[in-house]
């Protein structure tokens, strides 16, 4: 008995950090800085040493692909987090994730806009969410089923390619 609730403690304790929220996830905050952030995140690498100068905007990334989001720093400072189907276990802190629906993500958020998706077509959608701290959620569809999201702030939640 002991064993089986520790287990499902310990269980429960990882998803949850698998969960973002409206500002952060594992501790790095939307606006906090680049360097602290790979201090805390220790399975991750910055994109940014593939460059021969400086870039104002690349990602961490976790160096196994382990399930962490793809975190974009712009100008030092992180600015988004990228979930897509590889990540499938990281959800919203209101527990939306990949697979969920759009008729899920519509019930869940107040003023839902959405666009068709620009290289799905009728057959994918943008859905996005502006949050009450002033971040904001992009779910991308495909047939109606979430393939992959972001938080982030404006204008960076914006980026169709990230930052190309």
């Amino acid at each position: 008995m002991r064993i089986t609730l520790l287990a499902t403690l310990l269980l429960t304790q990882s998803v949850l950090a698998n969960n973002l929220k409206d500002d952060e996830y594992a501790g790095i905050k939307i606006g906090s800085q680049a360097d602290s952030a790979i201090k805390l995140l220790k399975n991750y690498q910055s994109q940014e040493v593939f460059y021969d100068e400086p870039q104002s905007c690349f990602y961490l990334e976790p160096k196994t692909h382990a399930d962490g989001p793809y975190i974009m720093v712009m100008d030092g400072i992180v600015v988004r987090f990228d979930i897509d189907e590889q990540l499938s276990q990281i959800q919203t802190q209101e527990g939306l994730g990949i697979d969920s629906s759009k008729a899920d993500v519509i019930k869940t958020y107040n003023d839902v806009k959405v666009s068709v998706h620009p290289y799905l077509g009728e057959e994918g959608e943008y859905l996005e969410v502006k949050l009450n701290n002033g971040n904001g959620l992009i779910f991308e569809t495909y047939r109606d089923k979430v393939t992959s999201f972001r938080l982030g702030s404006y204008p960076a939640i914006l980026y169709i390619e990230g930052c190309a």
